[in-house]
């Protein structure tokens, strides 16, 4: 309740969608994967953008923790770039993440993935056709910002 007495529904629904947000990405990127007959479990994924906003060095709050937990759950091999996070810093809850460094965005780098993950949409990131020439895996936009005249298995979510 607010102090004159009015619920904050709204506000504890956002809170709700925003909380299971992950849970969509993750299923999104597993369908498409399925639907390639690629299994998660062995899958290599990259989380592109791991900050939490775009063009910020700051991971608290970001979704890409959750992402990168429930695919890790599945069996997936999770690897991620980001400009601003050259490597994961300390983090209470996934101690475990600490040190894993960012790979460089390249044609090559993409090309050894089964399914890339747009989480975080950062200015500096080419997302054009150069970066993603002859890539065969999943692509799953979470900005919407990934153009879809690329002739890419380009996914929502």
């Amino acid at each position: 309740f607010f102090e004159h007495g009015i619920r904050c529904d709204f506000i504890e629904l956002a809170s709700r969608v925003n909380a299971s947000m992950p849970s969509r990405v993750v299923c999104v990127a597993q369908r498409a994967l399925n639907a390639k007959q690629i299994a998660v479990n062995g899958a290599k994924i990259l989380l592109l953008g791991v900050a939490f906003k775009r063009d910020v060095d700051d991971m608290r709050e970001t979704p890409a923790f959750p992402i990168w937990q429930l695919l890790r759950d599945e069996g997936a091999l999770i690897s991620y770039h980001d400009p601003y996070i050259p490597s994961i810093p300390p983090t209470r809850k996934h101690p475990e993440l600490v040190g894993l460094a960012s790979m460089e965005w390249t044609l090559e780098t993409a090309s050894q993935h089964d399914c890339i993950i747009l989480i975080t949409d950062h200015t500096s990131l080419d997302l054009s056709s150069a970066i993603f020439d002859g890539f065969k895996g999943v692509v799953v936009d979470t900005r919407n910002k990934i153009p879809k005249n690329l002739g890419l298995d380009l996914h929502s979510a």
